[in-house]
């Protein structure tokens, strides 16, 4: 009998970037000792912005909306990387996912507590999503 655990919010880097994704997995399941995170569809929209611009691999990542997927797309591979929308099991309730890079891109899992202590010789970049209730992600229409 397979143990189905809820996957554990975490904070993902892939080496070389100053971004930490928000996002979940479950710390036993690993690819070649890499983490294997999935991320909401708000955080997976950064990761699309953000890594092409970021990257020495030259990625497109682009989202499907009549799929409901995400396509990565490298410079010199002909084919492509596809993650769909799945449906799983958080410590803070069911979330839609999307596995972007899990189990071919080198994804590092960090507390906030290991990203707080990397500010003494780093510059790193949080991304998580914003709480609507959060007086920074409301907009005033009152113009």
């Amino acid at each position: 009998m397979i143990n189905i655990r809820k996957l554990t919010k975490a904070y993902f880097n892939v080496e070389g970037l100053d971004e930490y994704y928000e996002g979940y997995h479950d710390s036993r399941y690993r690819w070649n000792g890499w983490a294997m995170p999935c991320f909401t569809k708000e955080i997976a929209d950064k990761i699309m912005q953000n890594i092409p611009n970021n990257s020495d691999n030259k990625c497109k990542i682009t989202y499907d909306k009549d799929r409901n997927m995400y396509v990565a797309k490298f410079k010199d591979d002909k084919e492509e990387d596809t993650y769909k929308m799945m449906i799983r099991d958080t410590n803070e309730g069911e979330k839609q996912v999307y596995y972007i890079g899990s189990g071919c891109w080198v994804w590092e899992d960090y507390s906030l507590e290991e990203i707080e202590r990397a500010k003494a010789y780093s510059n790193p970049i949080i991304v998580k999503e914003q709480n609507k209730n959060d007086k920074q992600y409301l907009i005033d229409m009152n113009y």
